[in-house]
C-alpha cells in the first residue's frame, strides 16, 4: 500500500469558518494522492471542525463525496479544547473529537470517538473497540488510534491482536516529546508500520515508525504548499510511504 501522509498547519484549527480552506487543501491531496499512485490519504485529527453533530456529519458527508481512495482522519465537534477535558468525560466517552476512515466508493468507517487524551486517563475497565477501528483499504487491513490513544498500552495491545498491516495514529497538534516513544510502543504491539500526522506551527519532519521498527522521520520542506495559493495562510506537506 502507498500512503500520502500530512502535515498540516496550526493556522485555522478548530475554527469552522476555515473549513471551506480545509476542503480546497483537501481537493489538492487528493490530485496529488492519485498522482503519486496512493492508495490512502492520512490528514491530522481536527482537520475540521464542526458546530455540532448533525455538522459534523454533513461535513463528513462532503469528505465521503470528495474521496476517490481512501482517506483516514479526524473532525472535532463543538467546544472542544483539551484544557478543557475532564477525567469525567473521558470516562463516560464525551469526547468531542472523532476520527474516521472514508474507503471510497461513498462508504464511511465512523466517526468513532476518541477514548482518551493521556497516558493516566484511560478507562482500563472498558475494552478499547478495536475490532470497529480496523478497517479493510486496497485489500490491506488498517488499524486506527485517535490522538491520545497512543499512549493507552491496552490500547496498543488490543490493536494489535487484529494483526493489521499498518497503523494509522493521526493526532492533533503540537504532541511533543513523548510522541516517538508512543509509536514505537504501538509497534512493538503490533509488529507493523507507524504512521503520524498532526498539525503544527511551523513545516517541520512528519513522522513515522517503520517495519522494523525504526524511526523513519523525513522532511516536508521538498514538498508543501499553501491554500489559498501561492501564499497562504494556511499550508500542507506531505510524504509518500510504502507500507
Amino acid at each position: 500500500m502507498r500512503v500520502l501522509q500530512t502535515l498540516m498547519s496550526k493556522e485555522g484549527f478548530r475554527d469552522s469558518t476555515h473549513n471551506d480552506l480545509r476542503f480546497r487543501a483537501l481537493k489538492a491531496l487528493l490530485v496529488i494522492a492519485k498522482t503519486t499512485e496512493c492508495h490512502l490519504l492520512q490528514l491530522p485529527m481536527g482537520f475540521l471542525f464542526a458546530t455540532d453533530e448533525a455538522d459534523r456529519d454533513q461535513l463528513l458527508g462532503r469528505v465521503v463525496g470528495e474521496a476517490r481512495g481512501a482517506v483516514v482522519g479526524g473532525i472535532d465537534v463543538g467546544a472542544a479544547s483539551k484544557r478543557n477535558v475532564t477525567k469525567s468525560e473521558v470516562l463516560a466517552r464525551r469526547l468531542p473529537y472523532f476520527g474516521f476512515v472514508a474507503t471510497g466508493g461513498g462508504q464511511l468507517s465512523g466517526p468513532w470517538r476518541q477514548t482518551s487524551t493521556t497516558n493516566s486517563n484511560y478507562d482500563p475497565q472498558q475494552a478499547f473497540p478495536s475490532r470497529e477501528r480496523t478497517v479493510a483499504v486496497a485489500g490491506v487491513e488498517v488499524s486506527v488510534l485517535l490522538c491520545g490513544e497512543i499512549f493507552n498500552p491496552e490500547a496498543a495491545k488490543a490493536i494489535g491482536k487484529m494483526r493489521p498491516s499498518v497503523v494509522f495514529a493521526p493526532g492533533h497538534a503540537s504532541m511533543g516529546m513523548g510522541l516517538i516513544p508512543a509509536l514505537q510502543r504501538i509497534h512493538e504491539s503490533t509488529n507493523c508500520p507507524v504512521l503520524h500526522s498532526h498539525h503544527v506551527a511551523n513545516a517541520e519532519t512528519i513522522h513515522a515508525i517503520a517495519a522494523n521498527g525504526e524511526q523513519d522521520s523525513q522532511s516536508v520542506n521538498a514538498n508543501w504548499q499553501y491554500e489559498p495559493k501561492p501564499t497562504g495562510p494556511f499550508w500542507y506537506g506531505w510524504a509518500v510511504r510504502k507500507v
